[in-house]
C-alpha cells in the first residue's frame, strides 16, 4: 500500500473497542481498519482524547463512535 494511499477516502466511523490493539501493551494504539501495517494511535488535544484520528501510513480519517477510551472520555462528547 503506498503511503497517504487513502488520504481522500470517506471517513470510516469505528468503534475503538473492537479494533485490534498493535500490542498487548498499549491500550491506545490499533491496527488500522483500512490497510495492512498502519497504526491510529488516538489524537490528544491539549491533553483530552479527541474523537477524530488518521492512520499514521495511509492516512484513513477515522471517528471512533465509543463514549472512552480506557476510561478517558472522547471528545468532542456524544450522546
Amino acid at each position: 500500500m503506498a503511503l497517504l494511499e487513502n488520504l481522500n477516502k470517506p471517513l470510516l466511523r469505528v468503534r475503538h473497542s473492537e479494533l485490534a490493539r498493535a500490542t498487548s501493551e498499549s491500550l491506545f494504539r490499533s491496527e488500522c481498519p483500512a490497510c495492512e501495517g498502519g497504526l491510529l494511535l488516538v489524537h490528544r488535544d491539549q491533553g483530552k482524547l479527541v474523537r477524530f484520528d488518521h492512520c499514521i501510513s495511509c492516512a484513513q480519517r477515522v471517528e471512533y463512535l465509543d463514549r472512552d477510551i480506557a476510561g478517558e472520555i472522547l471528545y468532542p462528547i456524544q450522546n
